[in-house]
């Protein structure tokens, strides 16, 4: 990830302790299974409490831990990029 971006803002997890950082671009995160049976009981039973835990608990550390990886692409994700630019 850039440390600074166009302005020469700092961009990142490591931009500002406990900021908000600014994304490039979009992310995927994966659930488990029972994640995502979570997910569904906190629709149907409108349950708010359940829902801040999951944000707080699960989507946050993922998210977290997601934006602190190296940035790697896969190679066919790669070689998709490249074909792009053309």
């Amino acid at each position: 990830m850039k440390s600074n971006d166009a302005d020469g803002v700092p961009v990142g997890p490591a931009a500002r302790p406990g900021a908000l950082p600014r994304l490039e671009e979009d992310m995927v995160i994966s659930l488990t299974s029972e994640e995502v049976m979570r997910v569904f009981s906190i629709t149907l039973d409108s349950d708010r409490e359940a829902a801040l835990d999951l944000v707080a608990n699960v989507l946050h550390k993922k998210i977290r831990r997601t934006l602190e990886r190296p940035h790697c692409l896969p190679v066919f994700e790669m070689s998709q990029k490249v074909s792009e630019k053309g």
